[in-house]
């Protein structure tokens, strides 16, 4: 009797062990990092924001056509991608969890009240970006602007292929735009120069108002970012701008709602998208020309590119907070309105309510109590900032490949590196509020 071989055949749709192998290992072929910021520990890995899982496939597919292979279909190579817990990075972008759940849910009267003050709260900010901008208009002692982060700039940027397969140098950029006059500034740098922390946020802001030595009184508005402007770090910075400008007399910071930070400086990081889709760029002074000629009129937006040695360090006071005059601490988090006077040196007058006349005082004290004098800031590095061995193998590796030009090479050439550097994540763009300190 012949034995049974009933079940012995593979079914025809399995994938054979060599494809099965090749796939797998372009799926594991993009650099993915862990996200550093995550409160919660997560399992996922991240691959750049650039990409998709349509993206992927397509790469792959032509993979198989160079070794005349048969690709797997577009749901199995989904399914297997999903089996590896990666995801795709993307930035935060202005989403208001409170809009998002008074909408999916029927709120009780109290909850309906609630998201009622919320959209007063939105309407009374923009009215107060509407009078800055009129007041700067007719006083030109007034300097009024509101400025913001753009989403990281990876970098180099372009169509081939390979520059899907590597890791990239980030470069991020700081605008400014200036109610007044509708003059547009943007502060560059890339990762190896610096980090895009509240020093560094607090320095390109400082740079650009002292570059203004007539300016008498400042407005400036921007989002609730507690890890880059909404902190005792950038409150330093004011009070000591106020110390060492000329003529300048009063700082004002008030914050957009949460969730509505929509302003002017969203418009000009759309340009810049738009300018750059279609145009290879190499190195960070690729972005620079980008952003100088993403618009034209009024005026094209100006740039400044920052070194290592531009940042100033204005976390002098890492054990200090500021206090009302009954001891309690400032919570930053709860500020809608932040006031600064030449007269008042080491001191922040704050209001919790955009159309409130008063304001509550508070001194910035050691954590024991004692008054703190700010002193002259000093530089915030000594030297650049190294990068992984890893990321800088795979950008010499587009050199040698000349996916990156000769003309670009020395500035990869120069990087730094070191073995305790890691990849991660850019710090996100907006924090959610349970990521205050207070």
């Amino acid at each position: 009797m012949l034995p049974d071989m009933r079940g012995k055949k593979a079914p025809p749709q399995k994938t054979d062990e060599n494809s099965e192998k090749f796939f797998r290992q372009h799926i594991l072929s993009f650099p993915s990092v862990e996200s550093h910021y995550c409160r919660k520990k997560s399992e996922y890995k991240y691959l750049d924001s650039s990409l998709t899982i349509k993206t992927m496939y397509k790469l792959y597919k032509l993979e198989c056509e160079k070794i005349s292979s048969k690709p797997v279909c577009f749901e199995k190579y989904r399914r297997v991608f999903r089996e590896y817990k990666l995801t795709f990075h993307k930035p935060k972008k202005d989403f208001c969890k409170t809009c998002e759940v008074h909408k999916n849910t029927e709120g009780n009267d109290d909850q309906n009240n609630s998201h009622g003050d919320h959209l007063k709260r939105k309407e009374a900010a923009r009215q107060c970006r509407d009078e800055d901008k009129e007041t700067a208009r007719q006083d030109t002692s007034v300097l009024a602007f509101n400025f913001d982060l753009q989403s990281v700039l990876n970098t180099p940027k372009g169509a081939a292929g390979p520059l899907f397969y590597v890791r990239k140098l980030a470069v991020y950029n700081i605008t400014t735009y200036n109610l007044g006059n509708s003059d547009a500034t943007c502060y560059l740098w890339d990762e190896t120069e610096g980090k895009r922390g509240s020093v560094e946020i607090s320095t390109c802001i400082y740079n650009f108002i002292m570059n203004k030595p007539e300016i008498r009184h400042v407005r400036m508005m921007s989002d609730n970012c507690a890890g880059q402007q909404k902190n005792v770090t950038f409150s330093i910075m004011c009070l000591h701008l106020l110390k060492v400008h000329p003529v300048l007399e009063v700082i004002d910071h008030k914050f957009f709602e949460s969730g509505h930070t929509q302003m002017e400086c969203d418009s000009i990081h759309g340009k810049i998208e738009q300018k750059s889709k279609n145009i290879p760029i190499y190195t960070p002074e690729g972005w620079a020309q980008v952003i100088r000629t993403a618009r034209s009129n009024p005026r094209p937006y100006d740039v400044t590119y920052l070194l290592h040695d531009d940042f100033i360090d204005f976390n002098q006071s890492k054990k200090s907070v500021f206090q009302d005059e009954s001891g309690q601490k400032l919570k930053f988090r709860n500020a809608v309105w932040l006031h600064y006077e030449k007269s008042a040196p080491e001191t922040i007058f704050f209001k919790n309510s955009y159309n409130g006349t008063s304001y509550t005082k508070c001194t910035l004290k050691k954590l024991r109590g004692r008054p703190v004098i700010i002193s002259e800031p000093a530089k915030l590095y000594s030297s650049r900032i190294p990068i992984s061995n890893a990321k800088k193998k795979d950008l010499k590796k587009l050199c040698v490949e000349l996916v990156i030009p000769k003309v670009n090479h020395d500035y990869y050439d120069n990087l730094p590196t070191s073995k305790l550097a890691r990849d991660n994540l850019p710090e996100p763009d907006q924090l959610e509020e349970s990521d205050y300190s207070e």
